[in-house]
């Protein structure tokens, strides 16, 4: 596990960064690659599952035992 507060800062800007970079990248993929008439399902559809991964991935953080060496 790490121990230094600066290593899980740098980690978490880095997750938030790359988050947002997959929101914008799929957006214009979708814009590009669908159907007009279904842009705004699959857009959507995309970013609640996006938001919903990051959101279970946080929440599954909280289940993790806080020291493992016990």
């Amino acid at each position: 596990m790490i121990r230094h507060l600066a290593t899980i800062c740098i980690g978490r800007f880095l997750l938030g960064v790359a988050a947002g970079m997959l929101n914008v990248a799929c957006g214009k993929s979708i814009d590009e690659t669908a159907p007009v008439y279904l842009q705004g399902a699959f857009g959507a559809v995309t970013n609640l599952g996006i938001n919903f991964g990051v959101t279970m991935i946080m929440l599954l953080g909280y289940i993790l035992p806080a020291d493992i060496e016990g």
